[in-house]
């Protein structure tokens, strides 16, 4: 039986956002701040290409709804939306 501690620190989300930072820490502070810089600029990227990725789809999906776009555009369209949403759900380590 778990204890009334162990199941909190199961819920953490893995995607290193509740990553303690602390325990683990080097010493000298200058290496402590380059690694929680990198840290951030990771964290960050990730993040906007996130979104970049859902504008792309949004786009792509209003593309392919207009009158004028050809049939072969709008098969392209809805074949990078589904890579994108596959690319997206691995990242995530979700399946496919």
């Amino acid at each position: 039986m778990k204890s009334w501690f162990d199941s909190p620190l199961d819920d953490l989300p893995s995607d290193g956002a509740s990553a303690t930072t602390g325990l683990f820490m080097p010493a000298d502070p200058e290496e402590r701040e380059t690694l929680l810089d990198a840290w951030r600029r990771e964290r960050q990227e990730n993040i906007e290409m996130g979104l970049y990725l859902e504008q792309a789809c949004a786009l792509l999906r209003r593309m392919s709804a207009a009158d004028t776009t050809t049939p072969a555009n709008r098969k392209r369209a809805k074949d990078l939306i589904r890579a994108i949403r596959g690319a997206r759900r691995e990242e995530h380590g979700k399946p496919g």
